[in-house]
This record gives structure tokens, C-alpha cells and sequence, in this order.
């Protein structure tokens, strides 16, 4: 479930820069480590916030950080 979460959330993010919205895919990619870290309090929610933080990290560090790198710079 969280993977799937994780994937539509990326989803939107990259729906988001195609569209010239930098501003919307940073928004959407800080919101939802925000939430699950807030999540990681509950212990019923604490195996999903776990998979949630772990591909957000991962698509922070594979994509989203080399193309604002390329982009910005």
C-alpha cells in the first residue's frame, strides 16, 4: 500500500514539472515526508510512514535532486 502511495505521489510530482510548476513538485515531494513523519508517531501507521519515507528518499536522491541540480544550475 505505501508503495503505491509512493509511486502515485511521484507520479504527481513528475505530472507537476512537466507542466513548468517547479513550485507545485517541491510542495507535493516535502508534503508527503512531512505527513509521514508525523505518521511514524502511531504505531498503526508506523510500517506504512516507513515505506513512505524510504521511497520518497529514494526518488529525492535518484531523481529529483539531479534534475533540479541540471535544471537550476
Amino acid at each position: 500500500m505505501g508503495l503505491i502511495f509512493a509511486a502515485i505521489v511521484v507520479g504527481l510530482m513528475f505530472w507537476a514539472a512537466m507542466m513548468g510548476k517547479w513550485y507545485v513538485a517541491l510542495i507535493i515531494t516535502l508534503a508527503v515526508p512531512v505527513a509521514a513523519a508525523i505518521g511514524m508517531v502511531f504505531r498503526q501507521l508506523r510500517p506504512f510512514a516507513t515505506g513512505v519515507l524510504i521511497i520518497m528518499a529514494a526518488a529525492w536522491i535518484i531523481v529529483i535532486g539531479p534534475c533540479m541540480a541540471l535544471f537550476y544550475s
